[in-house]
């Protein structure tokens, strides 16, 4: 039951950059960062996910 909640959080962490960026960056900027976001969000994902496996 605990999976579920957990697999939810890199999608609330990746929100969050995406409020932070659109109210840092001009919407050419933001596009960039959206990019690069996510490539970070997918890697952060898989890390946090292979950690979560780890403890179980």
């Amino acid at each position: 039951k605990n999976t579920k909640s957990f697999e939810t959080f890199p999608e609330v962490l990746f929100f969050f950059y995406c409020i932070k960026f659109l109210r840092d960056y001009s919407s050419d900027a933001f596009r960039l960062h959206l990019i690069i976001l996510d490539v970070e969000f997918w890697s952060t994902r898989r890390l946090l996910l292979s950690f979560y496996d780890h403890l179980s």
